[in-house]
């Protein structure tokens, strides 16, 4: 019967070498690593700031193939709430209202609506849900800047006509062609 032998790790040590008023190996070795360390870990939270304060990269980095091209796809999410309203809800006229003289004067372009079902955490921590809207849009690279203000006009309206808190903004580089 054999016995199993452990194994043998060689683990790498920074040998210590000491001389009269000289810092060790080690701590020369450590003194140099810690700002390289540091750095990086500030470029890293930079680099997320960064992209937590902008928007998907401009211009895109998507590459697509003949004959498509890319454009920007805004989604935005938004339940059937209207705080402004003593009921409580969006009816479909209202919602048809804010269509026709928002929506359509923003987007003349088109865009797709559907309706949605979810959940979102509350100020108060609670848990909300319900059902919503969802809204998707497309935006070629040349009208990026005029697209991003209306949809910041779009939110706002929401939350003006309708009393919402807060509306879904998502978007993301994708290939369309038409």
């Amino acid at each position: 019967m054999r016995v199993a032998r452990p194994r043998q790790f060689t683990v790498f040590s920074i040998p210590a070498v000491s001389h009269q008023g000289e810092s060790t190996l080690r701590n020369r070795t450590l003194r140099m690593l810690i700002p390289l360390v540091l750095g990086l870990l500030t470029s890293l939270l930079v680099g997320c700031a960064t992209r937590l304060q902008g928007h998907v990269s401009d211009p895109p980095t998507v590459s697509c193939l003949a004959p498509l091209q890319p454009y920007l796809r805004t989604t935005l999410y938004t339940d059937r709430s209207n705080r402004n309203d003593p009921s409580g809800r969006m009816s479909d006229d209202e919602w048809q209202r804010f269509v026709d003289e928002i929506l359509v004067r923003h987007f003349p372009v088109g865009g797709t609506m559907y309706s949605n079902t979810g959940w979102w955490r509350r100020p108060d921590g609670s848990t909300g849900g319900g059902t919503g809207r969802t809204i998707v849009l497309l935006v070629s690279i040349s009208e990026l800047q005029a697209h991003r203000s209306s949809v910041r006009a779009v939110i706002d309206e929401i939350k003006r006509r309708f009393g919402h808190q807060s509306v879904g903004w998502e978007e993301e580089w994708v290939c369309v062609s038409f």
